[in-house]
């Protein structure tokens, strides 16, 4: 199914980010219990809302993260929100690759799997070699 290309009622999509416990460590510098490293943080994003107040994260490493200014309100179970303008993504991004795959078992003991392998061939409507 090809991508939809008209992006001009596309609308927004919301994203909460759970970055944990906040202590203040200095100015707008703060400590988290949460490895921030490993989430998709935004650093150039100014749609991101902490507490219901706009926020631009600065910088971030494993347990630190610093905000543009203070933070103000609870500091505890802290979400970043950030809205994308999905009219500003190049497709749609709820359409892609995927599969459907179901597995039976007649037998009624339990059994593991290890591996499932599959063959992919391109549909009518990929046009990875400029064809239609």
């Amino acid at each position: 199914m090809p991508r939809n290309t008209d992006t001009s009622n596309i609308g927004t999509r919301t994203e909460e980010i759970y970055i944990g416990d906040l202590t203040l460590v200095s100015g707008s510098t703060y400590s988290s219990n949460v490895r921030l490293n490993r989430l998709s943080i935004p650093t150039d994003a100014t749609n991101v809302k902490i507490n219901g107040v706009s926020k631009t994260v600065t910088s971030y490493t494993s347990n630190q993260i610093t905000f543009d200014s203070a933070l103000t309100g609870s500091l505890i179970n802290v979400k970043l929100v950030i809205t994308h303008d999905l009219k500003n993504e190049v497709d749609d991004p709820m359409r892609g690759h995927w599969a459907k795959i179901t597995l039976t078992n007649s037998a009624s003991t339990k059994h593991e799997l290890y591996c499932i392998n599959t063959h992919i061939t391109d549909s009518k409507s990929h046009h990875a070699l400029g064809e239609q």
